[in-house]
């Protein structure tokens, strides 16, 4: 089994193979021109059409060796050279790279051309092999042939009349034929055969030829001795070496077969010129048609051939050549079509089983909005809505990529694998990637496959989910780039802002050392208001608190006075309360009661009840005194807040003047300091802006691309199809089997002629 996969890979079995497949166009060429040759010698001489299917037999061997011998040794395939291809012997001492046609890719011709090479080249060692086996199969059916001629004209032998001899002679002088021909009867035989060149035999058949004339007797001898003359036993030895050799090739079979019915026509027309009776002559062949068998291919029988085209020539009546011509024509048009398809199967069976590997991967989409305005109308736009084809070309980028590359190590692996040259290695290496690479969107999804097609099954995982990774991976790192890139910017605008704050308080410092401002507050975090200013706003408050109690007394007094006497005593109570002036009613209500109470148990003039009246006049005198000095003291109060806010007026407009030139005098300062404290808030808010974006940059973080699902080895190839590649061979073979039948097929016409 080494010794045959060995010899498979041996230069010459390459070398050999790529013989072969020239052979067959160059077969086919030498097939349509010997097509063309029997329709222009359609009505020459037998002769004729017989030399010209030699020599075209011939030329069906020397083409093959002629491209043997003129071919070159094994030689690089150059995939842009078309005649290299079909030139070279040996097309693939290290096999390029399948390139696969899309709709960008210019050099469809190309593609093409490498794709047949890698095919041919992938079958010529096998060719080669199934040639040597074929040729010993057909070996051995012509060496049983041989052993065949030699048995039947040794074993069962048997001598004849002298009456038959003596007629051989003669007719064996007639034909000019010096050499001796033997004359004797066989048990192996059925009809009269010839075997033998240099010392040939004429065998015939042991039972009697009673349905034969002499006449026609002598015309079946006559044939064989034709054979005999014509040396055809040398031919068909050559003849079957071809076939032997070339038993692949349908246009030798066909031209090997022309070759045999020429040849019993040559005999026929010499048998005719000997004997010159070819009624005999016919009746004789339909009589040994009954007796025919299959001969061993070394043989000559005088029934061989087709025997109705041989009576009908012989007759002359219309030849169903043209009927035939256009039989073989279809029959051979049929061999070809099926020879197609069982290259085409055969070129999917054998071509390079291709692995197909997925990962699905999850890609968060943007959130930006973008407003925009078209014919007159606002448009807001939330996200990209080429997000999918951007993540598509992102994927297949060369910033991808060359990361891919790096990681598998495929410069290297593929460098070597196809023989890269060192020039142009990368950028070849990167288009085999692309175009073994196939990204697409998953419908109505965030989901992307990437899937790689390779021939082997683990270098398409392996390449699926690098790919995966590598954009997961460019993807975090623009991230964290941009992030940094961010931090940055922010670091050297909060320096910028320190720069600011420092120039400022230098500024502050510089003011308040030249304008002699004394502010305890300036060095304070947090920013202050002068006391100039606390102290007009506490003067500003008491005013407007004095000023309420001052109207809400002289209203409450004015109010008073106005009221009757009456309503006085009982509203003082309410507007001021005095706890005197509340005991003292009290008392005159107890007093009338008890007035009230004595008057009716005792009378007006009754002791007691003048006592109760004149308490009761005092304690109402008593009341009228009371109200007296808390109407005296209001007035007095009102008097006091009217004064004492005509002062709190004063000292505010003093505070204001105040307040107004240390304002005017302090504004630079005041101005400067403002815009200090707004440089240190704005400083703050950068540093802390800082702090949070470092913060965000250190946590762990969820990357905007996830891998759903890793690329598992696949198990199947996805190319080729063999259940469609054996049904195209098993086509193929029944399209050629059906053009032999119709090559070899006889045509169906009634027998012209019965045995006498």
């Amino acid at each position: 089994m080494n010794a045959i996969w060995a010899f498979v890979h041996h230069p010459f079995a390459d070398r050999f193979g790529w013989i072969i497949l020239h052979s067959l166009w160059q077969g086919a060429l030498i097939g349509a021109g010997f097509g063309l040759l029997r329709l222009a010698l359609q009505n020459q001489s037998a002769q004729a059409r017989y030399l010209s299917g030699c020599v075209c037999l011939v030329l069906m061997l020397g083409t093959p060796l002629l491209t043997l011998f003129m071919s070159p040794g094994p030689m690089r395939e150059s995939n842009a050279d078309f005649s290299a291809v079909f030139t070279t012997s040996s097309s693939l001492a290290a096999e390029p790279p399948a390139l696969h046609p899309t709709a960008s890719d210019e050099n469809l011709l190309l593609w093409a051309v490498q794709s047949a090479a890698n095919f041919f080249g992938r079958l010529a060692p096998l060719l080669t092999a199934a040639w040597l086996l074929g040729v010993t199969f057909s070996s051995c059916k012509l060496l049983r042939s041989f052993w065949w001629v030699q048995t039947i004209g040794k074993r069962d032998t048997d001598a004849v009349d002298e009456n038959l001899l003596e007629r051989l002679d003669h007719l064996r002088r007639r034909l000019l034929i010096s050499r001796p021909v033997r004359l004797l009867k066989s048990a192996l035989v059925e009809v009269p055969t010839v075997v033998g060149w240099l010392r040939p035999v004429i065998l015939l058949p042991a039972t009697s030829l009673a349905g034969l004339t002499p006449g026609q007797l002598d015309a079946i001898l006559a044939h064989e001795l034709a054979h005999v003359r014509r040396f055809d036993y040398v031919i068909n030895i050559l003849q079957s070496l071809i076939e032997t050799l070339m038993f692949y090739h349908p246009v030798v079979w066909w031209i090997s077969r022309s070759i045999r019915e020429e040849r019993e026509h040559c005999c026929d027309d010499l048998v005719v010129r000997v004997c010159g009776n070819r009624v005999d002559y016919a009746r004789a062949l339909a009589t040994l048609e009954g007796l025919r068998d299959e001969m061993p291919q070394l043989a000559f029988a005088a029934s061989g051939g087709s025997l109705l085209n041989r009576v009908r020539r012989l007759l002359g009546a219309t030849r169903p050549e043209e009927s035939m011509s256009a039989r073989q024509f279809g029959g051979l048009a049929l061999i070809g079509i099926g020879l197609l398809f069982i290259v085409l199967g055969v070129y999917l069976n054998l071509a390079t089983p291709m692995y197909r590997a997925i990962t699905r991967i999850k890609v968060d989409r943007d959130t930006s909005a973008q407003l925009g305005t078209e014919n007159g109308k606002v448009t807001l736009t939330v996200g990209d809505p080429y997000f999918g084809q951007t993540v598509v070309e992102v994927i297949r980028s060369e910033a991808i990529l060359s990361s891919v590359v790096n990681n598998l190590g495929l410069l290297d692996e593929w460098g070597k694998r196809y023989n890269f040259p060192a020039s142009t290695r990368a950028a070849r290496i990167m288009h085999l990637l692309r175009e073994k690479l196939s990204v697409r969107s998953v419908p109505n999804s965030i989901l992307f496959e990437i899937s790689c097609l390779s021939e082997k099954p683990e270098e398409a995982t392996k390449i699926a989910n690098a790919v995966a990774e590598a954009y997961r991976n460019h993807r975090y790192e623009a991230g964290e780039e941009q992030s940094h890139r961010g931090i940055a910017s922010l670091e050297e605008r909060w320096k910028e802002q320190e720069a600011k704050v420092q120039a400022a308080q230098a500024n502050v410092d510089h003011l308040r050392q030249k304008l002699g401002i004394n502010d305890p507050l300036a060095s304070a975090e947090s920013p202050a208001m002068l006391m100039t200013a606390e102290t007009l706003r506490r003067l500003e408050a008491s005013r407007i608190e004095l000023e309420a109690q001052f109207i809400q007394q002289e209203t409450l007094l004015k109010t008073l006075r106005s009221m009757p006497r009456e309503k006085i005593v009982y509203s003082l109570p309410t507007a001021s309360p005095d706890p005197v002036l509340t005991s003292l009613l009290e008392q005159k209500t107890l007093a009338e009661q008890a007035l009230i109470v004595r008057q009716k148990d005792f009378g007006s003039e009754h002791p007691d009840v003048v006592k109760t009246r004149s308490q009761l006049e005092d304690i109402k005198a008593k009341i009228n005194d009371q109200v007296d000095g808390i109407l005296l003291g209001l007035d007095s109060r009102v008097s006091a807040l009217r004064e004492q806010l005509k002062k709190l007026k004063y000292e505010v407009e003093m505070a204001k003047a105040n307040d107004i030139d240390f304002a005017q005098k302090s504004r630079p300062y005041f101005d400067a300091k403002r815009q200090l404290e707004n440089a240190e808030r704005f400083s703050q808010v950068l540093a802390m802006k800082v702090a949070s974006e470092k913060i965000e940059a250190a946590l762990p973080k969820s990357t905007s691309v996830e891998i759903m699902d890793l690329a598992d080895v696949p198990l199947r190839p996805v190319y080729p199809n063999r259940a469609q590649a054996a049904a195209l061979i098993l086509f193929g073979i029944l399209l050629d089997f059906s053009g032999l039948r119709m090559i070899k097929a006889k045509p169906r016409f009634a027998p012209i002629l019965q045995p006498a």
